[in-house]
């Protein structure tokens, strides 16, 4: 029998060279890819850790009158304040034939009409609930007025959002006929400035 050298330090034998197994193919395989995958997330988590320092950039946010800001700018801020910016949006709207500019912070025609304080009985040429971005042109509004029509001596109130004299005649079933002149010519006249 040979002689076979022990070894000092651990006082074992030494292993016989022996055929790798498929056990051993696999579990080399799978050292391998944990290796891989904790590489893969050391390599994120460093280039997650530059990217967050890069982009810790100062940021430009101009706040004018109309937006609203909360809390107050006189707050004092400490650790773990929250601020909430709601920036105001321009939305051309057309009260009563007058062309405005209303600013608001709200993001549907309902939020315009109550900011302007219009009667719900009011003519919107939009849906409540439509939201402001979608809006393709301007929003009208034409609030309620009273107009006395006095037909033949007879006069009665009438409360309408129609636009023109024609188009209150028309609402209320007047008729005119041919013979019918002085306010004929008057039809196409807004109300406020035949009522001025």
């Amino acid at each position: 029998m040979p002689w076979i050298p022990v070894c000092p330090l651990t006082a074992e034998f030494p292993r016989a060279r022996m055929k790798p197994t498929v056990r051993d193919f696999v579990a080399s395989r799978n050292r391998l890819i944990k290796t891989i995958g904790q590489g893969i997330v050391m390599m994120a988590l460093v280039l997650g850790l530059f990217a967050f320092v890069g982009n810790n950039k100062s940021i430009v946010l101009v706040i004018t009158d109309n937006d609203q800001v909360s809390p107050a700018l006189s707050t004092t801020v400490d650790d773990g304040s929250a601020i909430q910016i709601s920036k105001a949006m321009a939305v051309d709207v057309v009260l009563n034939g007058a062309d405005t500019v209303v600013h608001t912070t709200g993001s549907t025609v309902g939020d315009v009409v109550t900011e302007l304080g219009v009667e719900e009985s009011s003519a919107i040429s939009a849906d409540l609930e439509t939201r402001l971005r979608t809006l393709s042109s301007h929003l009208e509004i034409s609030t309620p007025k009273s107009v006395a029509v006095t037909v033949d001596g007879s006069t009665a109130i009438h409360t309408t959002t129609e636009k023109s004299v024609e188009e209150l005649l028309d609402e209320a079933d007047i008729q005119l006929g041919d013979e019918e002149t002085g306010s004929a010519s008057r039809l196409p006249q807004p109300l406020s400035t035949v009522l001025g």
